[in-house]
């Protein structure tokens, strides 16, 4: 709802930079753009790695190749990067997708649970 309202006021493209820049002058925006790339590309990375590390459970040959993980891993990487190259269509059906993927186990477990 912040950043909402915050486009309302400030309707021009650059997201968190703008509004701060406009807030808090030229350093504080740079400061935001700045640490907010470098959080997407560790975000990123962070769930990469999280993604290979929870693959090596169901084959325990990717935790057995530290060479297999790290290649897996970058082809997690580049996987997403095509979807989003290709088009905001896929890569809003690959969100869908995920997103149930991570929803159904917990749902089951909650069910069960019960």
């Amino acid at each position: 709802m912040v950043f909402i309202r915050l486009s309302e006021i400030f309707p021009r493209t650059g997201g968190p930079y703008i509004y701060c820049h406009e807030a808090y002058g030229e350093f504080i925006g740079f400061q935001v753009a700045y640490n907010y790339w470098i959080a997407l590309w560790v975000g990123n990375a962070a769930i990469a790695v999280t993604f290979v590390g929870y693959l090596s459970a169901f084959f325990p040959a990717i935790s057995a190749s530290p060479g297999l993980a790290f290649c897996l891993t970058v082809g997690v990487v580049w996987l997403i990067t095509l979807v989003n190259v290709i088009g905001i269509k896929q890569a809003s059906e690959v969100a869908v997708v995920t997103t149930l993927l991570k929803l159904i186990p917990l749902v089951l477990i909650a069910l069960f649970g019960l």
